[in-house]
């Protein structure tokens, strides 16, 4: 290999092996223990993506320590005698950090096992753990791979500059580049360890930990997004214009879904998981999903000019919000086939394809942003109703009714504000309240011992 080039050129079979190693990881529940009779198959298994991820970084880093002038950023970032300091921030602020918060997401799936929040857990429990994590965050990796790092980042440009003509990025963006990497590596905890409580109680403490992390990275991470262009009108026309902005509100929904959907109804489960009434908060769950994904896709979709108005926006919710139910239905056969390790599988299951499809179908399909603000929506339904059909607490059962009337109030609010902006920071607003009912009704729930 030629480390004087750009790698796409010296080695054009680096980067899909990349690719097809982290890509595996999608399937590490499935293949990791099948090679569990071939060790060095296994090792090789585990430690492909780490290693060539890593020789991208060291790549990468040689390039701008060394000011190789054939390569793009030294030519459009660097001079000839650019300092050191103006190149380690090129490298932690460009294409560099990049790579190297795949590297970080890498490593940590395969050194979660040993996290303080598993001291004493079982074996099983550490591979369980391991399993899930480099699935989830093998996911993520080839996702943001796609996302941000395009054929231009490793292929020489046609007509480099003489001098360079772009000035390096602030320092800000490597905080940035951090911060939404810890919340990658967080919500893969509470996945993770959600999908384990069933069994045993060996991950509650990593599921609590990773949560109250998670919850004031997120505050950090919303304030970072409300002051950039997602929340400007014309964004919503061209969402994928901007990669890295793309890229961390994604992880951004995904993440505030998780933590305020999936993590507290997770709970839920395991609280009333003999309830006799469970089918029907379920089924009721289901269909108002339905309703409200249908109404404020099609609001949204008529608010942006370039998804048409009336009958048009109507067709286009109508289609946003069949493919996210159906897509999402569909795991919920997933229990049939032997994957359910869950107090309510199907319900967790429907949350799960939930997640997926948005975070893998945004990719292909940009108008699924408009269906962002309704998911919220229905997710802070899915934690209230089960509060409000089968708890028995009293001042649970008081208290309900003031958030559903919030719900509600929020709801309308969003059906009739012309801001898409706003409406986006309603919804984000009515999930977080509704996720903080549902810890303190347990809390109350605790200490009155019912």
């Amino acid at each position: 290999m030629l480390f004087c080039t750009m790698l796409g050129e010296s080695a054009p079979w680096y980067l899909p092996a990349v690719f097809l190693s982290v890509f595996l990881w999608a399937f590490a529940v499935q293949i990791a223990p099948a090679l569990s009779s071939r060790p060095w198959l296994r090792r090789l298994y585990h430690a492909a993506p780490p290693v060539l991820i890593g020789g991208m970084v060291l790549h990468r880093a040689q390039a701008l320590l060394t000011l190789d002038q054939q390569h793009n950023e030294v030519a459009l970032f660097l001079g000839s005698s650019s300092p050191v300091v103006e190149r380690l921030q090129v490298l932690l602020t460009g294409y560099g950090g990049i790579e190297g918060a795949l590297f970080a997401l890498v490593v940590f799936a395969l050194a979660a096992p040993s996290l303080p929040s598993l001291r004493g857990v079982h074996e099983s429990t550490r591979d369980f753990v391991r399993h899930r994590m480099m699935m989830h965050n093998g996911v993520w990796a080839a996702l943001l791979m796609l996302l941000l790092l395009p054929s231009e980042a490793h292929l020489a440009m046609a007509n480099p500059p003489m001098q360079p003509t772009v000035s390096p990025m602030a320092w800000s963006m490597f905080g940035s580049i951090l911060l939404f990497t810890l919340l990658v590596m967080m919500a893969g905890e509470m996945m993770t360890a959600s999908a384990h409580i069933a069994v045993n109680n060996e991950t509650r403490l990593l599921f609590n930990r990773a949560m109250m992390k998670t919850v004031v990275a997120l505050v950090i991470a919303w304030a970072l997004l409300f002051q950039s262009e997602v929340f400007s009108p014309s964004w919503w026309s061209r969402p994928a214009s901007d990669a890295p902005l793309h890229a961390a509100l994604l992880v951004a929904v995904y993440t505030t879904l998780v933590v305020g959907f999936h993590a507290p109804a997770s709970l839920n489960d395991s609280r009333f998981h003999h309830h006799p009434r469970q089918v029907r908060s379920l089924t009721v769950s289901l269909a108002l999903t339905a309703v409200i994904l249908l109404a404020l896709s099609a609001r949204y979709a008529h608010r942006v000019d370039i998804y048409g108005e009336g009958a048009v926006a109507l067709l286009t919710g109508w289609r946003i919000s069949a493919s996210l139910m159906l897509l999402a239905g569909l795991m919920m056969l997933l229990p049939s086939l032997g994957y359910d390790a869950a107090h309510r599988p199907e319900a967790w299951w429907f949350r799960v394809g939930m997640l997926f499809v948005l975070a893998v179908g945004i990719m292909i399909d940009a108008s699924l942003w408009l269906a962002v603000p309704g998911l919220m929506f229905a997710a802070s339904l899915h934690v209230l109703l089960p509060w409000a059909s089968e708890s028995k607490h009293p001042s649970v059962k008081r208290f309900i009714w003031v958030m559903g009337g919030a719900w509600l109030v929020g709801f309308v609010s969003v059906l009739n504000l012309n801001s898409l902006e706003l409406g986006l920071f309603v919804s984000v607003g009515v999930l977080g309240l509704c996720a903080a009912f549902s810890w303190w009704a347990e809390r109350q729930r605790m200490l009155d011992g019912t």
